[in-house]
């Protein structure tokens, strides 16, 4: 019994990692004006506020954001955040906050 315990956890240990690599090689496949979107995104301001602090059009931070979420394979805000959060959380990148 011990032995099939072990097993599964690293089984699962292996998921986890698998799907880190994933997620960092999503992240890093970011354009550096996708990441200061992004980073702006997890902070809470909308597309209108990212567009005044980035000194954009409006539509120009909606295309950069529909990209990097595209990227991220995150179909919500939601789930965006939950991603940069867990590789902040996991020490992968330093803060997504610009």
């Amino acid at each position: 019994m011990r032995s099939s315990h072990a097993i599964d956890e690293d089984r699962e240990r292996l998921l986890v990692d698998r799907s880190l690599h994933a997620l960092r090689a999503s992240y890093a496949s970011l354009t550096p004006r996708e990441k200061e979107v992004v980073g702006f995104v997890v902070a809470g301001l909308l597309n209108k506020q990212i567009a005044h602090e980035m000194n954009a059009c409006e539509v120009t931070v909606t295309m950069h954001r529909g990209q990097a979420m595209k990227k991220m394979c995150s179909r919500s805000v939601a789930d965006l955040v939950c991603k940069i959060q867990m590789l902040c959380n996991q020490g992968i990148i330093d803060s997504a906050s610009p």
